[in-house]
């Protein structure tokens, strides 16, 4: 449930630092026969990272080949968060690479994100969710000092009264964050060893992550098992 943010004093380790001291769990093997390559080595290489990054065990990801409509070469990721046997949020990023570049991204990458978070009864009604919401994303991004352009989004507030025969339903709410943006990838990064855009596309894949455990209130974890599940 989206709660106020935790204290972060027991953060992750810094984005340089190896994903299997940063996520515990099994990684999934990057596999032609599954994954279909593209016609981009620098695409197919990204895929190969995200597909082998670990989660936490509250968080499972399904990967799929996205829409080509939207570019040349796309990778959807899927996950929702379980929290005591209860589904508590849902997400999708869509990872979108041209290598001949779209001037409406101001670069060769774009990410698309969506994510839904059941609200706490007593935030159902603050106006003020939707502002952290967007806060969330940003610090999200800020923590692993990633460089966006073309950043942008909407953050939705949903609320349902039960009535009739069914008014002793306790009232439910929902979180939606929608948004898209550009990572840049030609830049030093001041955390990673070797900037590459693999690296820093990685980078934003864990960002998507931390920003789940942002909206349901979860505290960064060292452990967990759980595993990227590949699939068309």
């Amino acid at each position: 449930m989206v709660a106020p943010s935790p204290a972060r004093d027991d953060r992750p380790p810094r984005p340089g630092t190896p994903p299997s001291l940063h996520r515990a769990g099994a990684a999934v093997a990057y596999s032609p026969t599954v994954m279909t390559r593209s016609t981009s080595a620098a695409f197919d290489a990204a895929a190969a990272a995200v597909t082998a990054m670990r989660t936490r065990a509250e968080i499972a990801v399904r990967a799929s080949p996205g829409p080509t409509r939207l570019a040349p070469c796309a990778l959807v990721l899927n996950a929702t968060v379980t929290v005591r046997d209860v589904q508590v949020a849902d997400a999708r990023l869509v990872i979108l690479h041209d290598p001949a570049g779209q001037e409406t991204w101001h670069g060769q990458w774009r990410m698309v994100l969506f994510a839904s978070a059941e609200l706490e009864a007593s935030m159902i009604d603050d106006p003020v969710v939707t502002q952290m919401g967007w806060q969330w994303l940003e610090e999200a991004l800020g923590e692993r000092d990633l460089a966006v352009t073309a950043f942008g989004g909407t953050v939705t507030r949903t609320a349902a009264q039960s009535f009739g025969t069914l008014d002793e339903n306790p009232p439910t709410g929902d979180l939606e964050i929608r948004a898209s943006w550009t990572p840049v990838v030609n830049a030093p990064h001041p955390d990673l060893r070797s900037a590459t855009p693999t690296a820093i596309i990685r980078e934003h894949v864990a960002a998507w992550l931390d920003l789940l455990e942002l909206i349901t209130g979860l505290e960064p974890a060292v452990e967990g098992i759980a595993r990227l599940d590949t699939r068309r």
